[in-house]
């Protein structure tokens, strides 16, 4: 958003503050009331406001909601001109700004969330404060340790989220629930249903419908299978389906992320490339490929020990200006934990998954994260299992979708889906081409 709100004296004092957070949330209430108030007003208040010109805002919204009277920047200025508040607030300006140009967001609940996260830390964080001035007067005792704990308690005991039961009519007339298109046709017929996110391969297309906003959907392999090689061929079909993505690498440098994007797209030899022993035409068709996807909706992170609600963060401020389908981490094992009093990387694990699914449902977008698998299976001469998730914890208990590639005979590379909540399992042959470090469904050629 192009302006800035003036530090607050929460910031100034290094309490948390998250401004774009509240600039999104009021945006979008502003721009449009009957689709994003239902996804905020039971997360938040206005006492979750860091800036009082915010907290005046929130309060006319909802004093004009409460009459009845609609909500937008107009009733909202009007409310706060007979309250001889708009200078209080930034005049119309301000106003105007708050919603000028404001994206589409799906789920703004995951905006307000975050807000929410934000205002219980700085109560924590002033709570302690004053419990250290109460235990610290003299004279203080039991009874004082009690009420520093009671208080603590409360706030801790308001983090819950308002919850709203709905019912099982509501789900099917899609009311109650954030996504639009959930509307009775698509309960009844399963082709009314957005479509889900696609790969390259129509076996699995077909299988699992596409990925789903909310998944978390794991692609795992042991090393050198080529489980990045597929990360890569689905984000870059991306590409050509018009859609937006974010990979996030841990691996490798996302130059290299890109060059392997544009050499499946050029037709070229990686190696080749590599090596500086690429063709005329070779480079032709690198130049050619670089161009066509030099605006495309695709975005890279390659930082360094990436935490989940580090990549969560990024995440909400990203999708708030550019649409993304997809996000791709490779691999989760390579994540840093953020919970340092787990004794095993077990625990690790169970926390990064958990994570990931909650990012996944509040982002309302598929994420695809790869993992490593042990070496049971390479040992036994088997196929992969669920139970040969490497440090598998909850993986494949917070997993929608557990997929393997597991090589078989030359040139061939089995993906198998080896759990799916709302599908069959199974699977079928891929062909990877070395030289391109593209897969292709056997059987199947791609329309020239």
């Amino acid at each position: 958003m192009g302006a800035t709100v003036k530090i607050s004296n929460l910031e100034t004092r290094g309490l948390p503050v998250d401004l774009d957070c509240e600039q999104f949330v009021l945006g979008g209430v502003l721009t449009d009331f009957g689709r994003y108030w239902h996804q905020v007003a039971d997360v938040i208040t206005a006492t979750d406001f860091s800036v009082e010109k915010h907290q005046l805002i929130w309060a006319a919204a909802e004093t004009l909601m409460r009459e009845g009277t609609p909500v937008d920047r107009v009733t909202v200025f009007k409310l706060l001109a007979e309250r001889g508040q708009i200078d209080a607030v930034g005049g119309l300006t301000y106003l105007v700004y708050l919603d000028e140009g404001m994206p589409a967001m799906p789920n703004l609940s995951a905006y307000a969330i975050r807000m929410r996260e934000k205002s219980t830390l700085r109560q924590a964080i002033m709570a302690c404060q004053a419990n250290i001035e109460m235990l610290s007067a003299s004279g203080a005792g039991p009874e004082e340790v009690k009420a520093a704990e009671a208080i603590l308690r409360k706030i801790a005991d308001s983090t819950a989220k308002k919850r709203r039961l709905v019912s099982i009519g509501e789900v099917m007339r899609g009311e109650g629930v954030e996504r639009a298109e959930n509307r009775a046709t698509a309960f009844l017929d399963a082709s009314d249903r957005p479509p889900g996110t696609q790969t390259p391969w129509p076996w699995l297309n077909r299988s699992t419908g596409g990925f789903q906003g909310g998944q978390l959907n794991i692609l795992a392999a042991r090393p050198s299978v080529g489980k990045t090689s597929a990360a890569v061929q689905i984000v870059a079909h991306q590409i050509a389906m018009g859609s937006g993505a974010v990979f996030v690498t841990l691996e490798m440098p996302k130059m290299d992320i890109t060059r392997k994007i544009v050499a499946g797209l050029a037709g070229i030899s990686m190696a080749e490339w590599t090596n500086g022993e690429l063709s005329q035409a070779d480079r032709r068709a690198v130049a050619s490929a670089a161009n066509a996807i030099k605006d495309a909706n695709i975005f890279l992170d390659d930082e360094a020990r990436a935490t989940v609600p580090g990549i969560h963060a990024a995440l909400l401020r990203h999708m708030a200006e550019h649409d993304t389908r997809l996000v791709v981490i490779d691999y989760l094992q390579l994540l840093t934990p953020t919970t340092r009093s787990s004794n095993t990387r077990t625990d690790d694990i169970s926390e990064i998954t958990r994570g990931l699914k909650l990012m996944a449902m509040e982002l309302d977008v598929p994420v695809i994260a790869l993992s490593q698998l042990s070496r049971s299976s390479a040992k036994e001469g088997r196929e992969p299992r669920l139970d040969d998730l490497r440090d598998s914890g909850s993986i494949e208990q917070d997993a929608d979708i557990v997929m393997f590639l597991h090589r078989v005979d030359k040139p061939f590379i089995k993906l198998i889906v080896a759990k799916q909540r709302l599908g069959p399992c199974g699977d079928c042959r891929l062909i990877f081409d070395p030289r391109t470090t593209l897969f292709r469904e056997a059987g199947y050629e791609p329309e020239q």
